[in-house]
């Protein structure tokens, strides 16, 4: 029998136009393919490696453990008075950590000469009665001011200096934030400069490569010393008073994480 529901009409005049059974509104397929390249995702990201991610998982991947211990010796030393020391440590194997495998090259290419050099004229810039801000670009008038040979010639805008993001980054010292700021931008730099980018990552399609393992492991040791004591046995039985209790805390002597890749300058 015929379901005249199926002939009905249904239309939201909240749209642009109206949806209807009779007039379905055409979706577009969405720019997927199986295998992805990094070069077709930043290819689809308009050329903007900040946001085309990778990101892996060790296939030795294995759960964490931790391992606890602890030891408490009490004894008493006379004048109703007693002696607590105690111990604890434990340990973590085997901890998860993502390590980036796309970090920024910052030393072989340059960048951080140039970077250092702007941070200097930045400053020599903010103490010149005239300028009087922090301006990281190359002034002849200031005395000791210097080139900037890598910016000038391999980055959007020579570097981009005027802006605020940039200044800021340079003024604080912060070069690696700086090298991935620029980073962000990608194969853009090549529409603003007459030379070569500068690659400060060693894939520049991407903007992080992310790894997941069992890079990391941890260690701690910790203990105290207490006194305990009262006026008399009395007290001590009767109301369990502890008329002084004095505390020798050595809680987190010693306390260590290994980090299997410490941050070395590339």
């Amino acid at each position: 029998m015929d379901n005249p529901g199926l002939n009905t009409l249904a239309g939201n005049y909240n749209l642009d136009t109206t949806i209807s059974a009779s007039s379905p509104p055409t979706i577009s397929a969405p720019p997927v393919s199986i295998p992805s390249t990094f070069s077709g995702n930043l290819a689809n990201l308009g050329g903007f490696p900040g946001g085309n991610f990778s990101e892996a998982i060790d296939p030795n991947l294995r759960t964490p453990y931790v391992q606890q211990w602890n030891l408490s010796v009490q004894h008493e030393i006379g004048w109703n008075t007693s002696i607590v020391v105690s111990y604890v440590g434990n340990k973590g194997s085997k901890l998860y950590r993502a390590i980036d495998l796309n970090q920024v090259i910052i030393n072989s290419n340059g960048f951080l000469n140039d970077f250092v050099a702007a941070r200097k004229n930045g400053f020599l810039a903010l103490a010149d009665p005239s300028v009087g801000v922090f301006d990281p670009s190359y002034n002849s008038t200031i005395a000791g001011s210097q080139p900037l040979p890598v910016f000038t010639n391999n980055l959007l805008l020579q570097g981009w200096l005027s802006n605020a993001t940039v200044q800021g980054l340079i003024q604080r010292g912060e070069a690696g934030e700086l090298a991935n700021f620029y980073h962000s931008y990608g194969s853009v730099y090549q529409q603003y400069t007459n030379g070569p980018t500068l690659q400060v990552s060693p894939n520049p399609l991407l903007q992080t490569a992310d790894l997941l393992g069992n890079y990391s492991r941890s260690v701690y040791h910790g203990g105290s010393v207490d006194i305990y004591g009262g006026a008399s046995a009395k007290d001590l039985i009767s109301k369990r008073v502890i008329r002084s209790a004095k505390s020798l805390p050595i809680t987190a002597r010693n306390q260590r994480r290994r980090d299997p890749f410490p941050s070395i300058p590339r």
